[in-house]
């Protein structure tokens, strides 16, 4: 029998007229749901659900999928949640009381943060729109320990606009004014950031959005990779492969699959997680995957030629998933071709450069 109290006027143990309970939700903490009593049930109320009825009594744990869109409760990790504390107070030195809204995006929400290997990405709002001299000024706070601090600086109150135009700062390059926040950040601002100063973002999620731009992003970057540079590291890879060739391994072995489970569920997940993720989907790749992860973490994992094939594999079959042919962004869009053979001597030279050296297909 639950716990309940006791009426004071009767002295009789009734249900509660108002209850709470915790459903896990996969790989993301506690989410709280509450319900109301209704007849001789309980009805829960909780985003990812409309309704549950729950019989008086029981005790029960609902396990629910993430839903997209839906704001998560995020906690940074230690050395997340310093370096970002870090970057402020260096912004804070340099232009005191500039600074009205900090927000923490990317690898450190996602549980993912690496401390000398992941870029530390922020979003800060200012007082004003940042001029091409306010940017030099704030480059400072990027050199030294902020050097893996990647940051976009944008007016205060622009997030809520339509197509907010930020600046950037990365590996201590300034890109003025340099594009609209894209919509995968949006969505990471609606539903994943952590605000470390000032109000929340007030931006509504938007799925679909953040799902074109990673269809767009795997044919208009992605393709160039698995049917270009790639190719060069099958054929000349070092093996075990170089401090150089170990980046381009991870990149490639885990950035396309974080673009196909976004494209797929609308969720947005981690490097690692989309590794872990692909594993599962592709059971003959699990291993040098799972390895890949691994390195990205910061384990001592030997990458060679077999992890180079197993990234440029997996991301061949996501592109086939996708729909899309990796012969170009052109191509790719479903643009019509003057050569109707160009297409399939593309997938041919790149079987070919797999072939070579032994990658499976």
């Amino acid at each position: 029998m639950p716990d309940w109290p006791t009426n004071s006027a009767s002295g009789a143990r009734t249900p509660p007229t108002t209850w709470s309970i915790h459903a896990r939700e996969r790989r993301a903490g506690p989410e709280r749901g509450e319900g109301h009593r209704l007849g001789n049930c309980y009805v829960l109320i909780e985003p990812a659900i409309t309704f549950l009825a729950v019989p008086y009594g029981c005790e029960i744990v609902i396990d629910l999928p993430r839903s997209p869109g839906y704001r998560r409760t995020v906690t940074l990790s230690d050395a997340a949640a310093a370096d970002a504390a870090a970057h402020l107070a260096r912004l804070d030195s340099i232009v005191p009381g500039q600074v009205n809204a900090a927000h923490v995006v990317g690898s450190a929400v996602l549980d993912d943060y690496h401390p000398g290997t992941s870029d530390l990405d922020l979003v800060i709002e200012l007082t004003h729109e940042p001029t091409e001299a306010d940017l030099a000024v704030l480059l400072d706070a990027h050199l030294g320990a902020g050097a893996k601090v990647e940051c976009q600086y944008l007016r205060s109150g622009a997030l809520g606009t339509p197509n907010p135009v930020g600046s950037m700062i990365n590996e201590g390059v300034v890109h003025f004014a340099c594009k609209e926040l894209h919509a995968v950040t949006r969505l990471q601002l609606a539903s994943y950031a952590t605000t470390l100063r000032g109000p929340a973002p007030a931006i509504e999620p938007d799925v679909p959005a953040a799902q074109e731009f990673c269809r767009g992003n795997l044919v208009d970057y992605w393709t160039r990779w698995l049917t270009g540079g790639m190719r060069i590291m099958l054929r000349y890879a070092p093996e075990p492969v170089t401090e150089q060739w170990r980046w381009a391994v991870v990149w490639v072995g885990l950035g396309p699959a974080r673009l196909w489970h976004t494209i797929n569920t609308g969720e947005i997940v981690s490097k690692c997680q989309a590794g872990e993720l692909a594993a599962e989907r592709w059971p003959d790749l699990a291993e040098p995957l799972l390895d890949i992860v691994a390195a990205r973490t910061g384990e001592t994992v030997v990458l060679g030629n077999a992890h180079g094939r197993a990234a440029v594999e997996v991301g061949r079959r996501i592109m086939a998933e996708a729909g899309i042919d990796p012969v170009g962004p052109d191509k790719a869009r479903g643009a019509g071709s003057a050569d109707p053979g160009a297409a399939e001597r593309a997938r041919q030279a790149d079987t070919d450069a797999a072939g070579e050296a032994g990658a499976p297909n």
